[in-house]
Order: structure tokens, then sequence, then C-alpha cells
């Protein structure tokens, strides 16, 4: 499917959020309830979530599913690994969605986020460069640890991020993403 020429990226995402609560159950399961993942191939499972679809609609459902679960008292991470997928199942074809749709309804949840990632690439030609420059260039790079660039932000300037950077993967490139939020460890 093409979008002004171009043919728009689609990323699979498998996912497990991790709330540090007795009410994790209601947490978790509360916050994908809520999400509108109808343009996207979705199953959730013992092992986490996956997602397969656009790349915008697929980090709009992952970091709505972190902002909708957020209590400020709660200790939470997610740990996600996006790949940029050879094939693509047709059913994530979809809709044309309305962009953000599951982060504009949580608009009102700002709160500041510790993200890590890392790119896994099955060839260095092309866009490395790209990528290179969104990193360097980004007020929300806060360093690197052990081969991942940190970073910190809002859920909403995180996901607008990663959407950047996905955007420069290519088919079979990864990405593993770490968000955590009130974390109990001193920086």
């Amino acid at each position: 499917m093409a979008k002004n020429g171009k043919t728009e990226k689609k990323l699979e995402c498998l996912f497990m959020l991790s709330p540090m609560s007795d009410r994790y159950i209601d947490l978790i399961l509360g916050s994908l309830a809520a999400l509108d993942v109808s343009a996207l191939a979705s199953q959730t499972g013992r092992m986490g979530t996956f997602y397969c679809g656009r790349a915008e609609a697929v980090l709009d459902a992952v970091c709505a599913c972190f902002a909708g679960a957020w209590d400020p008292e709660v200790h939470m991470t997610l740990e996600a690994m996006f790949t940029v997928p050879e094939e693509v199942p047709a059913e994530t074809e979809g809709t044309a969605d309305i962009p953000w749709k599951n982060l504009t309804r949580l608009a009102g949840r700002q709160f500041v986020l510790n993200s890590r990632f890392r790119l896994f690439r099955r060839s260095e030609a092309g866009s490395r460069q790209r990528t290179e420059a969104l990193v360097k260039g980004s007020s929300l790079v806060r360093g690197e640890a052990f081969r991942y660039t940190e970073l910190t932000g809002t859920v909403h300037e995180i996901a607008a991020f990663y959407a950047e950077l996905a955007e420069a993967l290519e088919p079979g490139d990864a990405m593993q993403v770490t968000f955590s939020v009130n974390s109990p460890t001193a920086e």
C-alpha cells in the first residue's frame, strides 16, 4: 500500500508489559482492552502480545499500552522487539487508519520515562547514516550503555522518535526497545 507515492513501512512487534504491582493483571489486561488495534494483526497470550501492521499504528498501540497501564506509584517496564518483516500478513494491509489514535486518546497522560534501544541490522548499507543522524540530532538521547542508546522523554516524544527511527529500517532489521518508569534504582 502506498501513501504519497512511497511504500508504507510495516512493523512486527512482540512485547511484554510488566507492572511491578499486585494489580498487574488489571493493569495489563485493562490497558490492552482499551486499545483500538482494528488495523493490526494482533494476538495476546501468556508470553506477551504481538502486533503487525503499519509502523505508526504498531508504535501507537505499543506506546499507548504502556501509557494506559501507567500508574504514578508503580514501577513498570516494557520489553519489545520490533522487526521489519520480509512478508506481511494480508490482514495488515488494513484500513486507512487514524494516525496515533490510541496515544491521542491518552494525551492527558504526560509522564517522563526512560527508554533504551539497540538496532540489529541485516545489512549495513543504506539507512545507517540516516539513523545515526537522527540519534545525534535528538534531544531525547541521554547516552549509551552496554551498546544501547538511552533516551528520556514523555511517552509521546519517545513514540515519535521511534516512528522516525522505524522509517530508516530495512526488511530484516530489528530494534530491541525497553521502557521503564518509576524505577526504584537511582540514576
